[in-house]
């Protein structure tokens, strides 16, 4: 038997293959084990109860903060069993687990979670009732409580910048949505309000509070049913409320913008507001001449309001693909007062004037057969306008079963309408065949003027869940206008290769219209209690009265050349 040698080169060679090998299967086979293997978290289980009946307490809060500086690490409610399973804790840190429940004592409970120990369940966590209000008891509140059907956030348990607004605030509550356009909603049901100390804040527009009132100031996000919608939970909607924290329910916010550019553009605008727990009052104004217009004082708060983050807007945008440029000036003002617990008034006023001007240029030309047919045409359009608007709104309520509101909103535009164009018709071969002149004015007055009241009429409920036989709603309305047009309109078309076709036309016209209307509306809303059906379906009684009254005069005048003068020529 014979043993071949193989050579020291060949050996070397293929030992460096082979621990290359070796070495890049345990880089492959580490790396597996680091992407496979998640990183390791603990769970925590239990089973809340009242220790005096051993009934289950659902909807506690359950909580965990690290217990080195008591910051918020998770939290959840408890389902309709009294029973929490919670994962994704991090292991070796030292945690307190915290159970509240409205009307009984705080559990704490400290512990720390090891990859040997990775799941702890406390067992049956036995409530105390106590005597005391929660927020009394607890030093540090849990994130979020639920009292009765009202879902609490505490402000405070949620940490964001030092110069955060309610926006951002709620942009990290769980289940709270804002969405592009300024809507906002909470676990997919769409926010119909945004209340502040449970009063609409100035014009109700949710962006006026989530945009402007900081996030210090609050102390809590409460989420309450819309009671209109209890019955119908896929369309289900619900209020926002801002608590805000003692010593800081009075405030003052405002903002002041301007700004200049090329060829003379120029935009400013203003906003001041403060507001008391018994009033509010808000100062708000703009001009420019980029086409950004603003007809309403909310508008202009919310257009002037600091912004948390990026939210629809149109105003923030110059309207530079509007033909022509306008200049606009608006002002005007928000006053709320609550008089007394019952009585409660709102009033707005608004008053700009705006100026447009356009300038037109067309060249137009036609191929014929054996010359070019050219049309061009200069037009200048200016036009201006002043409006002011007056709304006042007086609530009374009682109590739940009565209230009485009362509507006023009077308007009043001035507008001017002005057109000049001059226009020839030229041939490459004939040269100027036409021109045509015309001239157009038109100035509209209008005065609106439209008062309701309405009474609404609830009935006792407190003894049961339906609808009580006595609801019923009436509502008056009354609409008067009144609107003045005073036209003049004249064109010459001036031909040169026909004299006889010559035309020139000179018009004056005036309308005056007037209407007036009347609205009766009444609703019994429980035929359901009356009768005493007992259906999910609903029956309601509606009756609607309405009368309208209406005037048009109309004067059509044509201008006599030969007597200098407009002779009228029709009245309608």
């Amino acid at each position: 038997m014979s043993i071949s040698a193989m050579p020291i080169a060949a050996l070397s060679k293929y030992g460096l293959v082979v621990a290359c090998c070796c070495v890049f299967c345990c880089w492959l086979n580490n790396g597996l084990a680091q992407v496979v293997q998640p990183a390791q978290k603990g769970t925590v289980s239990g089973w809340v109860k009242d220790s005096a009946t051993l009934n289950n307490l659902a909807q506690a809060t359950i909580s965990f903060y690290r217990q080195k500086d008591s910051s918020v690490v998770k939290y959840q409610f408890n389902d309709s069993r009294g029973r929490f399973n919670i994962g994704g804790l991090p292991l070796d840190t030292g945690l307190i687990l915290t159970v509240s429940y409205i009307g009984f004592k705080p559990y704490k409970k400290q512990f720390r979670l090891s990859a040997s120990q990775a799941m702890i369940d406390f067992g049956k966590i036995l409530m105390t009732e106590s005597n005391q209000l929660l927020d009394e008891v607890i030093i540090k509140p849990p994130p979020m409580v639920m009292r009765g059907d009202t879902l609490e956030f505490n402000a405070d348990a949620f940490s964001t910048e030092k110069n955060a607004v309610v926006g951002d605030l709620l942009k990290r509550l769980p289940g709270v949505i804002i969405w592009g356009d300024g809507k906002i909603t909470v676990n997919g049901k769409k926010v119909s309000q945004v209340m502040v100390e449970g009063k609409i804040f100035f014009s109700g527009d949710a962006r006026i509070a989530t945009d402007n009132l900081p996030k210090g100031v609050v102390d809590k996000i409460q989420v309450i049913k819309d009671k209109s919608t209890e019955e119908r939970d896929s369309a289900q909607t619900v209020t926002l409320n801002i608590a805000l924290k003692k010593g800081k329910k009075s405030g003052v916010f405002g903002k002041v913008g301007g700004g200049v550019g090329t060829d003379k553009k120029y935009q400013g605008d203003l906003m001041l507001a403060g507001f008391s727990p018994k009033s509010q009052l808000s100062v708000a104004g703009n001009l420019n001449n980029i086409n950004k217009a603003a007809l309403s004082v909310q508008e202009m708060m919310v257009n002037s309001s600091y912004r948390s983050g990026a939210t629809f807007s149109t105003f923030n945008e110059p309207g530079f693909r509007q033909q022509g440029l306008t200049e606009m000036k608006s002002g005007g003002l928000i006053y709320n007062t609550d008089w007394n617990k019952r009585l409660k008034s709102r009033a707005e006023i608004i008053a700009g004037n705006n100026n447009f001007k356009n300038n037109e240029l067309y060249d137009v030309s036609t191929l014929l057969t054996d010359s070019v047919l050219l049309r061009q045409s200069a037009k200048t359009t200016r036009n201006s306008g002043y409006s002011n608007r007056e709304t006042g709104n007086v609530t009374y309520a009682d109590s739940i079963f009565n209230q009485i509101d009362i509507n006023v909103d009077v308007r009043y535009n001035n507008d001017l309408y002005k057109s000049f164009e001059n226009a020839t018709i030229s041939s490459s071969s004939a040269g100027l065949l036409s021109k045509n002149f015309s001239d157009n004015n038109q100035r509209v007055v209008s005065n609106n003027f439209n008062a309701g009241i309405s009474y609404a009429h609830r009935g006792d409920t407190r003894k049961t869940s339906h609808s009580s036989k006595e609801d019923f709603y009436i509502d008056y309305n009354y609409d008067r206008n009144r609107s003045n047009s005073d036209g003049w309109y004249k064109n010459e078309f001036q031909p040169f290769n026909n004299a006889d076709t010559a035309t020139y036309f000179n018009r004056k016209t005036q309308r005056d219209t007037k209407t007036s209307a009347h609205k009766l509306y009444a609703e019994f809303t429980s035929l359901n209690a009356l009768l005493k059906l007992r259906t999910r379906t609903k029956f309601f009684v509606q009756n609607q009265l309405y009368y309208q009254q209406k005037q048009e005069d109309v004067a059509v005048s044509d201008f006599d050349m030969q007597t200098n003068s407009y002779s009228l020529k029709i009245i309608i």
